[in-house]
């Protein structure tokens, strides 16, 4: 994880840009400023990842933007499972979850964050999305026959939104082993029925007894 502020400068390691982009730095002084909240933030709050797991970069059709991010993996797979954007253009925001693997796929399927404000605003409400998507229970679920890996997936456990499947998709029974990668489970959904695809399937076969 990145360290914390020398001489009154935040360390840079969070947010750095791309070195493929065109610029270094953002090209607006609301961009600086944006990008310079946003990691005094994840220093100050000790966000529970490493600073090379961010990322900031500005649209090379349109420095207008200014794009930040983080990934997410399982620490014990390293697999990445899920990426989380925000757009800054100055005095909205608006982020969501895009592909584990391409970043730079923009926009997102369905925007889960979306702001208006001053600068100052801007950064603690993309701060506090941020911090909501680390927090969120990620599963890795695996499926066994005769010791051996069959299959597995990464999910949002609160939402039962899957991530990424490996091996034999969607077995029809439960996973043989279910670990909790990232994020803590929340209290109201311990205890409470889920909608799992495997329990639908059962369902199914009941009916056409």
């Amino acid at each position: 994880m990145g360290g914390g502020s020398v001489d009154g400068f935040v360390e840079q390691d969070w947010f750095e840009f791309y070195e493929e982009t065109v610029e270094v730095y953002p090209t607006s002084e609301p961009g600086h400023s944006f990008l310079a909240g946003l990691r005094a933030r994840a220093v100050a709050r000790a966000w529970p990842i490493a600073a090379d797991d961010t990322f900031a970069y500005q649209p090379v059709d349109d420095e207008r933007l200014l794009r930040a991010g983080v990934w997410l993996d399982d620490p014990e797979t390293q697999n990445a499972v899920l990426t989380a954007v925000v757009e800054f253009d100055g005095t909205q925001i608006v982020g969501g979850l895009a592909w584990h693997e391409a970043p730079f796929d923009f926009p997102v399927a369905e925007a889960e964050v979306v702001y208006s404000g001053t600068v100052e605003v801007l950064v603690d409400r993309a701060g506090e999305w941020f911090e909501s998507v680390l927090s969120r229970p990620i599963e890795r679920r695996e499926w066994f026959d005769n010791g051996i890996q069959v299959a597995r997936e990464w999910v949002l456990a609160d939402t039962e939104r899957p991530l990424v499947i490996s091996g034999r998709l969607r077995l029809a029974r439960p996973p043989d082993r279910v670990t909790l990668v990232r994020g803590v489970r929340r209290p109201e959904h311990e205890g409470r029925p889920r909608g799992r695809w495997w329990d639908f399937g059962k369902r199914r076969g009941r009916q056409g007894e």
